[in-house]
């Protein structure tokens, strides 16, 4: 059985990478150490695997960035005795400064343990199609350096107690005003035309901001940088309904969409907790203060503050809770819908109040002591109106290569 396991597993990698050398597999050890050789200068790997050579689907079990061209690793659990194992390499090179590049491929997503929310079942897997995230939140001085700069070309209006879109359906972006227990909703302000943040939280996470903002930001994010926008402020559908849409296919920024954000959250891993090695036994048991912010605490940390995940990916687990691009729907993993690669969630018809049209937030923040709500599959206990704004909400943009 072990010469046919190691005959097996000997597969060449999937070189992403133009001109990339083969990538080959050289051993695998009962000490579940996994060895190749050839990897991207620069790039980084995804060790894949599979119960079925022919049918797969193949998922991710580490992913790594190589410091030479052998690499060894040792793979976290689950780790079948029977997997077939093969290497996914990406060049990064292009990958632009502040994102990530989170690599193409199926993944399972969805809560496989019971102590879950049952909104985040049943399990399954999604392709999602390769996508740059920000490497961290947007942060408040990300958020007033655009903002400023949408001000100042007449894209957004407003006074000290909050913005709106000056173009198509007009919605709140952020408010400037407002508290909850006495917690600022955000340390921006605005006076005489000018922004400003509260001395020292430059570095926190951007909050205050509504889905819409969100959305906003990528797209004036996107023209400050010569890109194509990406989002539609088209007018409303209902009273309730916004018509804001997104063209995936533009390279300009965006909000990830809800399967976009758990592929990354999970850095690589599957069937963890959290988006550190996090595998079996009970949540509560995978997480403390030493890996995440949560537990209720009265402001958020600076992004960057916890060690990253599997891609490179910071705080996607607690600090803030962040804006996705899906509407929610709590039996939306039951449906045929949420198995499509590059699903972006339900699409109506819609019809109710702006309640149940609702947005939804990942990853959890530092306003919870119950760390299930930090897990990766955690789609909270419900959505959100989109234009909710909190201190402890806030958000990360996409890209499409």
């Amino acid at each position: 059985m072990k010469r046919i396991l190691a005959r097996c597993i000997l597969l060449c990698g999937l070189a992403v990478a133009a001109g990339a050398q083969e990538v080959r597999i050289t051993s695998m050890g009962r000490d579940r150490m996994l060895s190749w050789t050839n990897s991207v200068a620069g790039g980084s790997a995804t060790v894949l695997f599979a119960t079925n050579l022919q049918s797969g689907p193949w998922l991710p079990n580490r992913h790594i960035f190589p410091t030479s061209s052998v690499t060894s690793v040792a793979l976290p659990p689950p780790h079948p005795g029977t997997a077939f194992y093969r290497i996914q390499v990406s060049d990064t090179s292009n990958v632009p400064a502040g994102m990530v590049l989170i690599p193409g491929g199926p993944f399972v997503m969805g809560d496989i343990y019971e102590e879950g929310f049952t909104n985040a079942r049943p399990a399954h897997v999604v392709y999602v199609s390769s996508f740059y995230m920000d490497q961290f939140e947007v942060t408040n001085e990300d958020l007033r350096r655009v903002f400023q700069w949408a001000y100042d070309h007449g894209l957004i209006y407003g006074d000290s107690t909050g913005m709106t879109n000056a173009e198509g359906d007009p919605r709140q972006l952020i408010k400037l005003t407002g508290d909850d227990h006495g917690i600022p909703f955000t340390r921006l302000a605005f006076s005489n035309g000018v922004f400003s943040i509260t001395p020292g939280f430059e570095r926190l996470p951007a909050t205050g901001v509504t889905w819409y903002g969100a959305a906003a930001y990528c797209n004036y994010r996107s023209e400050m940088e010569g890109l194509e926008r990406c989002i539609a402020f088209t007018n409303r559908i209902s009273q309730y309904i916004s018509g804001w849409t997104c063209d995936f296919a533009k390279k300009g920024y965006r909000l990830p969409t809800e399967a976009e954000w758990e592929k990354a959250a999970r850095g690589g891993l599957t069937g963890h907790h959290y988006p550190w090695d996090s595998y079996g036994g009970s949540y509560a048991g995978h997480i403390s203060l030493t890996n995440a912010w949560y537990k209720g605490g009265s402001t958020n940390k600076p992004v960057g503050s916890y060690a990253p995940n599997g891609y490179g990916l910071y705080d996607m687990a607690g600090n803030v809770w962040e804006w996705v691009w899906d509407y929610y729907k709590a039996d939306w993993y039951s449906q045929p819908g949420a198995s499509q690669p590059d699903t972006r969630g339900p699409n109506g018809p819609w019809t109710g109040t702006e309640w149940l049209m609702s947005k939804i937030i990942r990853g959890g923040s530092v306003g919870y002591y119950d760390g299930v709500y930090l897990t990766c599959a955690c789609r909270h206990s419900g959505g959100w109106s989109p234009s909710y704004a909190n201190w402890v909400v806030g958000f990360r943009c996409a890209r499409t290569p």
